[in-house]
Parts: structure tokens; C-alpha cells; sequence
């Protein structure tokens, strides 16, 4: 059996085709160990899937509760770290071969190959509204929205299987030149992708007036703060969006997306760390986690380009709603983020002059 045959029967790189399969098959590392090896430690924050050639692998949770996965069986086509961090460890029950895969190498290479060939992929653009209540992202194709949200650093880290049923929730929505798809000062209810026609985003202080084109997607940070919408959004053509429901939003991109690690977690990392707490510098000054560097919410997107890829970065939970907005946002610029939970109990006072 060939290369390509074989890593044809893994999900979702059955999907592949052609020189999208070949990238993949070429970007690919494969591993031998032997008996009573880790494959990987539960609690691990991994950028590769990892996927059985030949052998059993047990998969143990936090309860001692073991999976069994032996390679040729159904379970052996699915990865074995289905999550990040990891929620299981694995361990060799026999000699083992294995392979890894950059998950986000794989999942950009399942959206170029369902990208229509005619389409140039652009880079994202955001434009910020304010802190939290209306984000809106660019997608370089509207024709093929599915595609083009594969494309972000922020969907790329949705388990395939998930982004399935994620894309499955969408509804779709015809709307007229005049209807308002969000209301300032309301609840947030939907996340959309504008796909035909144009909008306007505008505040009743005149503040914010960012015109929205096809392919433009907007209103998941309400979802994720449970703020009220600090703008509204009228439909300046005729057209048609693709909205999904802030439960499903919140089930299947939120959890996926914004990980919660304690600290023990983090020092077992590779990467190095670094601390971030996005509170006001009076809160920051009244205790934080040592040596973590404090840049407000409402600065952070501003702050970003100071940020150094290689990093992980840590919010303090210490900041509530404000750190998952913080962790989305840096997701969603390519980042690597986590959530610090029980921040309180590494904080230090400072002094205050």
C-alpha cells in the first residue's frame, strides 16, 4: 500500500485530493517507539495531530477510564488528541508507528482545496469597533464562506469533526436594504458572515462607521463577554447572511477555541510562557501574577504587533469576561493563548508610588 493510500484512511485527510494530499503526505513525520512509551501526556497544549499506523495505543483519561485504539480498527482513522490541551495520554500497548501532522498546516490545506481554483486567498483584516460588541473580520472569498473561515487562525483550531457541525448550525438569512441585523444596546444572539451585499456598523455616538463588505463577519465578542451590542448594523443593499445562534456559537467555537489551563500545565509546556493581564493598571497594581506584563483590553489589539509569535501567552482569569475576549482576540490574530484559571493565587500586590 503507498503513502497516499494509507494516509487516505484518516479523517479528514480523506477529504484530500491530488497535490493538497501530497503536501500533506510530505509534511508528515512518522514516529517508531516501543512498548510502555508516552505518545503524548494529558494536559499538553499540541500544534500536530497524531494519528496510529501500526500498533495499540491506550488512551487514558483523568479518571484512570482507558480507550483502547488499534490500528486498521475505526477509531485508528480518527486522531488521537482529538483536543488541545490534550484530555487524554497515550500510551504504546505494543511496538507502535505513528504519524504527526501540523494541525494547522492540514486544516489550511483542507480550505485551499475547497477554495474555487479561480480565487486569489488575501490576507484577514479587522477593523475594531471598540473593546467588546462588534468585531468584524474580512474572508477573502465570499463565494466560498466556509472555506474562507477555514482560512483564519481562529477556525483552524476547530477539530474537523466539529467544524462539520459547526457549518451544519449556519442558517441562512435574505435580508433588504434597510433591515437591521444588530441593535445597539441588545443582547447578543447571533454571530454572521455577510455573504451578498454590503452593511453599515455605526454607534449612536458617531463614533464607529465601518462599512461591511461580502465576505465580512462580525458579532461573536458579545457572545463571548455576554455584553450588550455597543453598535448596530443595517444592510445597505439587499443581500444575503449566514448566521449562527449565540448557544451553538458558544458550544462549538468558544470551547474549542479558548482553553483553560492551571500553572502546572504551563510549566510543563515547551514554548515559553509569557503573562498577560489585560485589567486596568489600578486593578493591576492592586495584584497580579509575577512577572506578567499588564496591556488593558481596550489596548490590546493596538499592542499586538509587539507580541512575539514563538510565545505562549497566559491571561489571568483574574480579569473575567475580559480575559476570554483577550484569548479570543489573540487566537484569532494567530497566537497562541490560554486562559490562567486560579490566577488569584499566584498574585503579588505591587507597590503603589
Amino acid at each position: 500500500m503507498s503513502e497516499i493510500e494509507v494516509f487516505s484512511r484518516f479523517l479528514p485527510i480523506n477529504t484530500l485530493k491530488g497535490q493538497f494530499l501530497s503536501e500533506v503526505v510530505r509534511q508528515a513525520r512518522v514516529v517508531s517507539v516501543s512498548k510502555g512509551t508516552m505518545l503524548f501526556k494529558r494536559g499538553k497544549i499540541l500544534a500536530d495531530h497524531f494519528y496510529l499506523l501500526e500498533g495499540e495505543v491506550d488512551l487514558i483519561n483523568n479518571e484512570f477510564g482507558v480507550e483502547k485504539v488499534k490500528s486498521g480498527e475505526e477509531r485508528a482513522r480518527r486522531a488521537l488528541n482529538a483536543q488541545s490541551p490534550t484530555v487524554v495520554s497515550a500510551v504504546a500497548k505494543t511496538h507502535v508507528r505513528y504519524v504527526t501532522i501540523n494541525a494547522e498546516f492540514l486544516a489550511t490545506q483542507i480550505a485551499l482545496a475547497n477554495k474555487p481554483a479561480e480565487s486569489a486567498v488575501k490576507p484577514m483584516e479587522s477593523h475594531e469597533s471598540s473593546e467588546a460588541g462588534i468585531e468584524v473580520g474580512e474572508l477573502s472569498d465570499s463565494n466560498d464562506w466556509m472555506a474562507c473561515l477555514l482560512q483564519s487562525p481562529l477556525f483552524s483550531r476547530i477539530p474537523w469533526a466539529q467544524l462539520q457541525e459547526l457549518f451544519s448550525r449556519f442558517e441562512s438569512l435574505e435580508v433588504k436594504a434597510g433591515d437591521r441585523l444588530i441593535k445597539e444596546g441588545a443582547l447578543g444572539d447571533y454571530f454572521y458572515v455577510l455573504a451578498e451585499g454590503s452593511a453599515l456598523v455605526f454607534d449612536r455616538a458617531g463614533s464607529v462607521k465601518v462599512e461591511l463588505k461580502e465576505g465580512s463577519y462580525f458579532g461573536e465578542e458579545a457572545l463571548i463577554s455576554e455584553a450588550r451590542r455597543n453598535a448596530s448594523v443595517i444592510m445597505l443593499t439587499d443581500g444575503v447572511v449566514k448566521r449562527l445562534g449565540a448557544d451553538d456559537f458558544l458550544a462549538l467555537v468558544r470551547q474549542s477555541v479558548i482553553q483553560y489551563v492551571d500553572r502546572d500545565t504551563l510549566e510543563a509546556q515547551r514554548k515559553p510562557v509569557k503573562y498577560l493581564d489585560v485589567r486596568l493598571p489600578i486593578e493591576f497594581r492592586a495584584g497580579h501574577v509575577e512577572g506578567s506584563i499588564n496591556v488593558p483590553l481596550s489596548r490590546l489589539r493596538d499592542s499586538l504587533q509587539d507580541l512575539a509569535s514563538a510565545n505562549l501567552y497566559a491571561i489571568s482569569d483574574e480579569a473575567g469576561p475580559r480575559a476570554d475576549i483577550a484569548a479570543y482576540l489573540l487566537c484569532q490574530a494567530g497566537f497562541e493563548a490560554v486562559v490562567l484559571k486560579g490566577a488569584a493565587e499566584y498574585c503579588a500586590a505591587s507597590e503603589v508610588s
